[in-house]
């Protein structure tokens, strides 16, 4: 027999559908960027793999896809360049 089990959601971010809200407390672009395709149906590809590490502190309520995009570029210094369907992370990058 199958079993359910039933655990509490601890993802802030969850029911960002709904709520058009989105927060991030220290969080690396990696963790970041999959609630940002879902919230925004689109993807987004890091023009290198040490972007991915960068990490962001901020909250997004009722913004468009554009105005997150340019709070996370003037945040961790980068940009992002659209590309057929995808936009492509541009910068530096963390360690």
């Amino acid at each position: 027999n199958a079993v359910i089990k039933k655990e509490k959601n601890t993802n802030r971010n969850f029911l960002s559908w709904k709520t058009n809200y989105l927060k991030y407390e220290n969080k690396t672009l990696r963790e970041i960027l999959p609630e940002l395709e879902r919230h925004y149906n689109i993807k987004l590809k890091p023009e290198n793999a040490t972007i991915l590490n960068c990490r962001f502190t901020g909250e997004f309520k009722n913004i468009t896809l554009q105005e997150a995009l340019d709070i996370i570029e003037f945040g961790l210094n980068t940009s992002f360049q659209k590309s057929g369907d995808e936009y492509i992370i541009k910068g530096k990058g963390c360690e």
